[in-house]
């Protein structure tokens, strides 16, 4: 059998603070412009994950904040390449 089983923090964000936060984690210096194209039939502005699922065949919980878990990946990407 196949289930989706998304993951996430169980909290919802917006995207586009989404965005900042990756901008900020990284020091990106690039100009977003939000708005600037029309948006697109289905586009999403806000984004939720399910976490439904996942007790009942991971045995796994969240336990970092989404600012945590950017700066993580932010530490481990940093040392695998270079930016």
């Amino acid at each position: 059998n196949y289930y989706p089983i998304e993951s996430g923090w169980g909290q919802s964000i917006a995207i586009r603070d989404f965005i900042l936060k990756i901008k900020k984690v990284t020091g990106s210096r690039s100009h977003i412009s939000f708005g600037s194209l029309p948006m697109r039939t289905g586009e999403i502005m806000d984004s939720f994950a399910d976490l439904s699922l996942i007790p009942k065949f991971l045995k796994w919980r969240p336990s970092v904040t989404i600012d945590e878990a950017l700066e993580l990946m932010r530490n481990h990407y940093s040392q695998q390449t270079e930016f």
